[in-house]
C-alpha cells in the first residue's frame, strides 16, 4: 500500500465554483496530501471507506470552511472512476442533508460515467470541495453518508 499521496499524487486535483473547474491551490493540496497520516478515517465498509478532510477545526464567523472528500478502495482488483470532479451527495450537517440525494446507492454516486479508471488498492479524491460558511458561534458536525458508506466526523468549531 502507498504511504504518501505526494509520492503517487497524480497532480489533478480540480473542483467546480461557481458553474467553472478550477484547479486546487496549495492549501488544498497540502490537506490531500496529508490522508495517509490522518488518523481520523471514515469507517472501513466491505474493504473501502470515505473520509472527509479539512484545514482545521476552528474556524471564525463567516469564514470559508472547505471540506475534501476522499474514497478509499484497499484490496486489489476493483475500478476507480478518477476523473472529476464529480457532484457531492448525501452530506450532512448537524444531522441535516445539506446537499442532494445521490441517485445510487453504488460508488461512485453517480449515473454514467465515461473517465479515467485506476486499479485499487488507491484513492479517488476527484471529487468536489464543499464550502460552508457558518454565520453563528457554534458546534458544526460535518458528515458525509455516500451509498452504504459512512465518513469520520469533522467537529468544526465556529469562534
Amino acid at each position: 500500500m502507498k504511504n504518501t499521496i505526494k509520492d503517487e499524487f497524480r497532480g489533478l486535483f480540480y473542483y467546480s465554483e461557481d458553474g467553472e473547474i478550477v484547479e486546487a491551490n496549495q492549501e488544498d493540496r497540502d490537506v490531500l496530501f496529508n490522508y495517509y497520516s490522518y488518523e481520523n478515517k471514515g469507517e472501513i465498509i466491505e474493504d473501502n471507506r470515505v473520509t472527509i478532510l479539512t484545514n482545521k477545526t476552528k474556524y471564525r464567523v463567516n469564514e470559508e470552511v472547505k471540506i475534501i472528500h476522499v474514497y478509499e478502495s484497499l484490496t486489489k482488483g476493483k475500478e476507480l472512476l478518477i476523473n472529476g470532479p464529480k457532484r457531492i451527495y448525501d452530506e450532512f450537517v448537524n444531522g441535516e442533508l445539506v446537499t442532494e440525494i445521490s441517485s445510487t446507492k453504488e460508488y461512485p454516486w453517480i449515473g454514467l460515467y465515461d473517465g479515467i479508471t485506476i486499479s485499487s488498492p488507491d484513492l479517488d479524491y476527484g471529487f468536489d470541495i464543499t464550502n460552508y460558511k457558518f454565520s453563528k458561534k457554534g458546534l458544526y458536525v460535518i458528515q458525509w453518508n455516500p451509498g452504504i458508506y459512512k465518513s469520520n466526523k469533522l467537529n468544526i468549531l465556529i469562534e
